[in-house]
């Protein structure tokens, strides 16, 4: 598992890269394979935009948000992905158990 942040035009925050990586860590639980994660904070006057690019098992799942303070931008990135990766893992299940009633019905 890789995983970088990235500060734009602001100052390197220990504590916020610190939390944003246990928070990588729950997101990548819901995809296969290795992962690779990619977290940019951007300042542009008083808005912090945070950009959460993830990628595993051959899944690119891209994020946006944007917020006064860096860390409210880093909550509504991950919440958005980590939807977006329970989302992706249950329609890869319920395909993989649709193939297997397809398989079963084909048996009979």
């Amino acid at each position: 598992m890789k995983f970088e942040v990235t500060w734009r035009n602001m100052e390197q925050d220990e504590a916020l890269a610190a939390r944003v990586a246990q928070k990588f860590e729950k997101v990548a639980r819901h995809l296969r394979g290795p992962v690779e994660g990619h977290v940019i904070f951007r300042a542009e006057g008083r808005l912090v935009h945070a950009e959460l690019l993830v990628s595993g098992a051959g899944e690119r799942l891209v994020g946006n948000a944007e917020a006064d303070r860096a860390g409210e931008a880093a909550d509504a990135v991950f919440a958005k992905i980590s939807r977006a990766a329970r989302r992706h893992r249950e329609r890869t299940i319920d395909r993989w158990h649709q193939g297997l009633d397809k398989a079963q019905r084909e048996a009979v």
